[in-house]
């Protein structure tokens, strides 16, 4: 004589079935490229304060054509405003370098007020995710940086 499984507790096995395997495919949709809270690359701030999707490689190829910039709507400015997102290419910062972004904060004559993570030096503030958020001004040069909006 076998045992009889009545159809409430299957309908329960199922959806729990169906639960697990929701669960499962809404872990694998996370963006593996936001970082959890914590320390940050500059790109990890932008990408994330800015609600961007893809991948954010190294800032100097933002602006690229197919850049991460590019490919989420946004446009080249040749004039920094609150807001847009500044690229500032390898050669800014020394040989060897992979550039830098973040979001201009303000702008006067001859500098911009940036704010990003990784700067230097260090930020201790908290935002989009990343702990180590400052905003820190630099000279404006013709060369080398770029500006973003959307």
């Amino acid at each position: 004589m076998g045992t009889t499984i009545h159809a409430a507790p299957r309908r329960l096995i199922s959806i729990f079935a169906v639960l697990g395997a929701l669960l499962i495919a809404a872990a694998l949709l996370v963006p593996t490229s936001i970082s959890a809270a914590g320390w940050c690359e500059c790109t990890q701030y932008v990408y994330a304060a800015k609600g961007m999707g893809g991948s954010y490689g190294n800032a100097q190829t933002w602006d690229d054509a197919g850049g991460a910039l590019p490919n989420n709507g946004f446009h080249q400015s040749a004039t920094p405003q609150a807001g847009d997102v500044v690229v500032y290419d390898g050669s800014r910062f020394g040989g060897g370098s992979v550039g830098h972004v973040g979001i201009v904060q303000s702008v006067a004559s001859g500098s911009l007020t940036v704010r990003g993570a990784n700067q230097t030096p260090p930020g201790s503030e908290t935002e989009a995710g990343c702990t180590n958020v400052n905003t820190i001004t630099f000279v404006r040069r013709t060369t080398g940086e770029t500006y973003w909006r959307r």
